[in-house]
């Protein structure tokens, strides 16, 4: 199934700010799309997306929601301080 994946904030640093048009096997979440996305960047992009919020579709999603075809996906990084 194919979505559409955009990174914000540093995560857009990192991966760039186009929206990525990325095929995934059928039934997958959100924990296998980061797998893909860690596959093709390599260079420490899984230990990076440990730290990844997540919104689907403008709802907020964690890593076990499941996508369907069209879905999007976009995926950042909170920031906090203290």
């Amino acid at each position: 199934m194919k979505i559409k994946v955009k990174f914000f904030g540093i995560a857009s640093v990192y991966f760039g700010s186009d929206i990525k048009q990325m095929e995934i096997p059928e039934g997958s979440a959100i924990a296998e799309l980061l797998e893909v996305i860690a596959r093709d960047w390599e260079n420490g992009a899984k230990d990076f997306l440990q730290r990844a919020t997540f919104v689907v579709n403008q709802s907020r999603a964690d890593r076990s929601t499941l996508l369907n075809n069209g879905d999007e996906v976009m995926i950042m990084f909170t920031m906090g301080g203290g």
